[in-house]
């Protein structure tokens, strides 16, 4: 078979479902099946374009209610279907062509399979039981590990070192066109948020900043030319106010352990220091009303409402923060009481209400093994981030330091919220991970490769 047959056979296909569903779908439909018929086509020829329409559809998509359950909406993005869509066609081609052996193995395979039969087997014995609802646990089973499917595929489909540097340039693209949307909303809006938000997740706006602002301050520590320096630095600027303006407090504690993450491990502390520095006197001199208030409302105890407010280390917190750990307290009794065994193993992938705090979330879900399994995942992670910052050089090693720094500002933002779950955080985050891990296995061969080859000469 050449290379153009399955091409033409596609377009043949297409061509036909599109005569089929026009005669009995309504144009909206008609438009989705002829949307997800070109993103075929065109992963199909160029995977790698496949990839890029990915990383704009990240955060720049809007979602679709297909349903709803108890406690919580059915709702699927257009990366959803964009992620399953570019995971299948790439399959195919690999299986057309004959290169389905070509599966790398990378040192997150391990933890992440380990991972992903935790969360599969403990659902399926909450679903048996009865505590989970099997159509709802199957879908946000399926949703909350889709991202995987976003690392196993790009770890795989890079070739060379030029599409990683393309793939960074349209995530930073996509980062400040959605900081240019959320900056236009700023004094319209209560709190900013992501496009096509419905209600809007502030929260995971912040999250997402997070993690694009802690790769971009790598990168301006390690970039070569003074205008990408320069193109870094206004872009974190920008990322900065609008983390500001979402008023969310998971966010706001995430960004300094993110930033001191970075100071810690960087070999250019003088420069971190004097940005923070600068950040600090520039936060002072104009300190947004809004901001200072939301800061405020948190920490500090005021007039009759502070009679109410319980403490955390002598820190007195509002009456939301109260909330939320009551409701944890609540969740866990509540999990205890039904089967003391559920400590052990949980309740399954949604056999719970919605809680707002990852950790305690995934400890009623999956119990305490499944907690001590997504740590492991959680440490691998790391020692991947720290291992790449120590062995790269030029960009990749600016890229690994802000990712590393962004991680663990995002383990922080989990702390309140449901931060590994939410897709459009763990997106760009494995999408990342799978470029750091990928250039960290390109470069540990480049030795052996060398070696051989001297070898070889010396040999001849």
């Amino acid at each position: 078979m050449t290379s153009k047959n399955p091409i033409i056979f596609l377009i043949i296909l297409s061509i036909g479902i599109l005569a089929l569903v026009s005669f009995s779908a309504d144009l909206k439909f008609l438009l989705l099946v002829l949307l997800g018929l070109t993103i075929i086509l065109v992963t199909f020829i160029r995977v790698d374009l496949g990839l890029i329409l990915l990383i704009l559809s990240m955060l720049l998509s809007p979602e679709i209610k297909v349903g709803e359950v108890t406690g919580r909406d059915i709702i699927i993005r257009l990366d959803d279907l964009l992620i399953v869509l570019v995971f299948l066609t790439w399959v195919a081609r690999l299986a057309i062509y004959k290169e389905i052996s070509v599966f790398k193995s990378t040192i997150l395979n391990k933890p992440i399979w380990i991972y992903v039969s935790c969360c599969v087997l403990l659902t399926l014995f909450g679903m048996v039981r009865g505590d989970v609802n099997v159509i709802k646990g199957l879908f946000y089973l399926l949703k909350y590990l889709e991202y995987f499917l976003i690392y196993f595929m790009v770890v795989n489909i890079l070739q060379d070192k030029s599409q990683p540097k393309l793939y960074l340039i349209v995530l930073l693209i996509t980062a400040g066109i959605v900081c240019l949307y959320s900056a236009a909303h700023i004094g319209k809006v209560a709190r900013i948020s992501a496009p096509f938000e419905g209600a809007g997740e502030p929260n995971t706006l912040g999250g997402y900043l997070i993690i694009m602002t802690g790769c971009a301050t790598g990168l301006a520590l390690y970039a070569k030319r003074m205008q990408e320096r320069i193109g870094l630095i206004i872009f974190i600027g920008l990322a900065l106010i609008c983390i500001g303006y979402t008023l969310s407090r998971c966010s706001y504690i995430a960004l300094p352990f993110m930033y001191l993450a970075i100071l810690r491990f960087s070999e250019k502390r003088r420069g971190l220091l004097g940005a923070l520095l600068l950040g600090v006197i520039i936060f002072i001199l104009f300190r947004p009303p809004v901001v200072t208030e939301r800061i405020n409302y948190t920490f500090a105890a005021q007039g009759e409402e502070s009679r109410e407010r319980k403490e955390i280390l002598g820190i007195p917190i509002d009456p939301s923060a109260n909330d939320r750990i009551t409701s944890w307290r609540e969740e866990i009794k509540n999990a205890w009481n039904r089967y003391p065994f559920y400590t052990l193993i949980g309740v399954g992938i949604t056999g719970v209400g919605f809680i707002d705090g990852q950790y305690i979330k995934t400890y009623i879900e999956l119990g305490l093994i499944g907690l001590i399994v997504f740590i492991y995942l959680l440490c691998q992670m790391y020692r991947v981030y720290l291992k790449a910052y120590r062995s790269t050089t030029g960009y990749s090693k600016g890229l690994a330091l802000g990712l590393m720094g962004a991680f663990i500002g995002i383990c922080v933002h989990a702390l309140t919220a449901n931060s590994f779950m939410i897709i459009r955080i763990q997106e760009p985050l494995w999408f990342l991970t799978a470029m750091i891990v990928w250039e960290q296995e390109m470069n540990s061969k480049l030795p052996r490769q060398t070696s051989s080859a001297t070898t070889s000469m010396k040999g001849n």
